[in-house]
């Protein structure tokens, strides 16, 4: 096998544990965010009577919403404009 084509297989794997990396941080930052989410729900109300699903769907919910305007930048921008 030539140089070349080892030095380019190479990068591909090193892209590849990047691109893995990456998926990895962000599904982290999402179960972060959810967690934190569940935990204000949880504290808000401590007569209320929560279905499981209905937490876990509004805990996920909250953090692709908290992720989505992250992703965006909304909060710099609204930040520069205060």
């Amino acid at each position: 096998m030539s140089k070349e084509i080892n030095d380019l297989k190479q990068q591909i794997i090193w892209l590849q544990n990047q691109n893995a990396s990456l998926i990895n941080r962000q599904e982290a930052l999402r179960d972060h965010f959810a967690g934190l989410a569940m935990q204000g729900l949880l504290s808000s109300d401590k007569d209320a009577k929560w279905d499981e699903d209905d937490i876990a769907l509004i805990a996920y919910g909250q953090a692709d919403a908290m992720l989505e305007r992250k992703d965006k930048n909304v909060f710099n921008e609204s930040i520069k404009n205060n």
